[in-house]
C-alpha cells in the first residue's frame, strides 16, 4: 500500500512506502509504481523530469522525531532552493538532550565552541546522487554553499556563532536578528511577502502575509508560541529550543526583553527545554545511540 499527495505550490509528486531493508527495494518498487502512474499522467500531458528517494524516519521509532516545522517554504527562500531538496542528501542525525534553564546556555556555548570536533567525530561518506559523496560531513558543506555571499541576517543562521552567548537574552537577540519567513497557525503556514526579521515582526503588530495553499491574502499578529516556531530558523550547530506555554503575553516577553529580566519571566512558562545539535552525519542505524551518549557525557561532565 502507498499514499500520494502533492506539495502545495511546486510540482511534485510524493509517493509513501513501508520501510524496505535497501535502498535498491524500495527503488525498485518505486519505479513500478511511477511508471503505472505515468500511464495515467501522459493522458493529461504530464511528463516525468527527474525522480528521487528521500528516507523518512519508520513511524515505529517515534523517540527520533523532534517538532520541526514543515518543509513547505523552501521554494520562497532563494539561497535555500538550489541545495536543499530531496535530490541531495543532506539529512543528518540531530541528537537532542534535555537541560535545565540554567544549563542551556552553557552547554549551547560549549556544543558550538566543539562543532568542529563533533563533525570530525561524527563523520561519513554517505552515498547519493549515483556516487559516494566526495564531502564527509555532506550537510556542513551543503549549508556552507548555502549562504555563501548573502548578508549577516542570512549568513548568520547556520555554522558556528562568532561569540558565546552572554545569557537566554542574548541568544533571543541573535535569533531574532534573522529574517522572518513564515509563520505557522494550525495546518496553515503563513508566508511573509517580504523578508523582515523576526524581531521586527514581534514588535510590529500586525504583518501581511499569504497562505501558499490558498489564493487569498492574510494578516498575522505575534503571539508568544511564535517564539518557539521562530527559533527553528536557525540551524547553528548546537542550538536551545524552547518550547514557552500561551499563558505569557508577548508584550509581557518584550517588556521583560527591553528591561533584561528575561528569566525571571519565561521560567515559569517553559514546557520544554533541550539542546539540538545538528552537526553529526548520518549514522549506521547500530550507532544511532553514539552521538547522543557524547553530548549527554559532555554535559553531564560540565
Amino acid at each position: 500500500t502507498f499514499m500520494v499527495n502533492t506539495d502545495g505550490g511546486v510540482c511534485l509528486v510524493e509517493f509513501s512506502f513501508p520501510p524496505f531493508s535497501t535502498i535498491k527495494e524500495a527503488e525498485e518498487v518505486m519505479l513500478r509504481v511511477v511508471s503505472e502512474y505515468l500511464e495515467i499522467a501522459k493522458r493529461h500531458g504530464i511528463g516525468l523530469m527527474s525522480y528521487g528517494l528521500q528516507p523518512k524516519t519508520p513511524w515505529y521509532y517515534p523517540d527520533l522525531k523532534t517538532e520541526k516545522q514543515w518543509y513547505r517554504i523552501l521554494g520562497h527562500l532563494p539561497f535555500l532552493q538550489m541545495w536543499h531538496n530531496q535530490f541531495h542528501t543532506i539529512a543528518a542525525h540531530q541528537p537532542c538532550i534535555g537541560v535545565s534553564y540554567e544549563e542551556i546556555i552553557p552547554a549551547v556555548n560549549t556544543l558550538n565552541a566543539l562543532g568542529g570536533v563533533t563533525v570530525a567525530l561524527f563523520a561519513n561518506s554517505s552515498v547519493g546522487e549515483w556516487e559516494i559523496q566526495k564531502h564527509h560531513e555532506e550537510r556542513e558543506f551543503r549549508w556552507a554553499r548555502l549562504v555563501d555571499g548573502y548578508d549577516e541576517k542570512v549568513t548568520r543562521i547556520q555554522g558556528i556563532p562568532r561569540r558565546p552567548f552572554a545569557s537566554f537574552r542574548d541568544y533571543l537577540e541573535y535569533n531574532w536578528g534573522v529574517f522572518m519567513p513564515c509563520i505557522a497557525r494550525g495546518k496553515n503556514l503563513h508566508v511573509t511577502k517580504e523578508l523582515g526579521l523576526i524581531s521586527e515582526f514581534l514588535r510590529g503588530g500586525k504583518m501581511q502575509s499569504f497562505d501558499i495553499t490558498d489564493t487569498k491574502p492574510s494578516e498575522i499578529s505575534p503571539v508568544v508560541t511564535d517564539v518557539n516556531d521562530l527559533n527553528q530558523y536557525i540551524w547553528i550547530q548546537s542550538r536551545p529550543r524552547l518550547f514557552l506555554d500561551s499563558k505569557l503575553q508577548i508584550a509581557e516577553l518584550l517588556k521583560a526583553y527591553d528591561e533584561n529580566t528575561v528569566d525571571e519571566c519565561i521560567k515559569d512558562h517553559i514546557n520544554n527545554l533541550y539542546v539540538e545539535n545538528r552537526n553529526v552525519a548520518g549514522q549506521p542505524f547500530n550507532e544511532i545511540m553514539t552521538a547522543p551518549a557524547y553530548f549527554l557525557g559532555l554535559i553531564e561532565n560540565m
